[in-house]
């Protein structure tokens, strides 16, 4: 009989340990148990603000305080890439518009740092979520 049992120890140390060193979580070789600590460690992050400053500040290349399109365009890109999402390395122009339009609230042709980080709070809590399933932990 074919032993299908899952081997954590492997994922944990080529795939999963990284999230969980990113969080300061030492990992104990228990699955559930990681998984739990690391659910803490999010949750207490409230997906930590300096990362999202840290990304925002990464992209707004001239350093004048907001994500200008043609930055958002690099952004978009990155994430594609990251996630293996061509949709998302191949934006069209159009596509780019329509996602300016949704992120700058405001209308100022330009994503301030709140509208970022509103955002990204969200994209964060969907790329967990995408970690935790697409790594079957």
């Amino acid at each position: 009989m074919p032993n299908d049992a899952y081997d954590y120890s492997v994922k944990l140390k080529t795939e999963f340990e990284p999230v969980l060193k990113f969080f300061e979580v030492k990992p104990t070789g228990n699955l559930f148990k990681d998984l739990t600590l690391l659910a803490e460690a999010i949750e207490g992050a409230k997906i930590d603000e300096k990362l999202t400053k840290f990304f925002f500040d990464f992209y707004d290349r001239d350093g004048n305080g907001t994500i200008s399109r043609d930055e958002l365009s690099v952004l978009v890109r990155d994430i594609g890439e990251a996630m293996g999402d061509d949709s998302m390395k191949n934006i069209t122009d159009s596509q780019l518009d329509d996602a300016m339009a949704i992120l700058d609230e405001d209308g100022s042709g330009e994503i301030e740092w709140n509208e970022f980080k509103n955002w990204f709070d969200e994209l964060m809590v969907c790329f967990y979520i995408f970690i935790i399933f697409n790594y079957n932990i």
